[in-house]
């Protein structure tokens, strides 16, 4: 019973891996000096359905688990667009706590993905 638990347990985090933009929880990651992925990203743009084979990909290798991932709707969060000067759906920008570390749009492989994490959060 215990393993089938831990095995749920370890599930669910995995499903969690990327959440849905929130402001508050977003805010509370930067207070608590997370590793933060903000995608933004748009159900039209071939782009981001390129990015979403690549984060489902990346998601299985459990390669974001230190990484808090958030998904914001290029569409409606019209207001952070505008104070991150966020011009393209596909746009990422990687956090360290408050400090934006570095912004891309437009990867195309995971090859990418991880280097861009890589060496601009991951690495000491």
């Amino acid at each position: 019973m215990k393993v089938v638990f831990l095995a749920l347990m370890a599930f669910s985090f995995h499903v969690q891996a990327e959440l849905p933009f929130d402001l508050n929880k977003f805010n509370e990651s930067q207070k608590n000096n997370e590793k933060i992925l903000v995608l933004f990203h748009a159900s039209w743009c071939p782009v981001c359905k390129n990015e979403d084979k690549i984060f489902k990909k990346l998601n299985e290798e459990e390669f974001f688990k230190l990484i808090t991932v958030y998904r914001a709707d290029f569409d409606k969060e019209t207001q952070m667009k505008m104070n991150l000067n966020i011009k393209n759906p596909g746009s990422i920008i990687l956090y360290s706590g408050n400090k934006e570390v570095s912004r891309v749009s437009g990867i195309s492989t995971e090859i990418e993905m991880k280097r861009f994490v890589d060496n601009n959060l991951l690495k000491p």
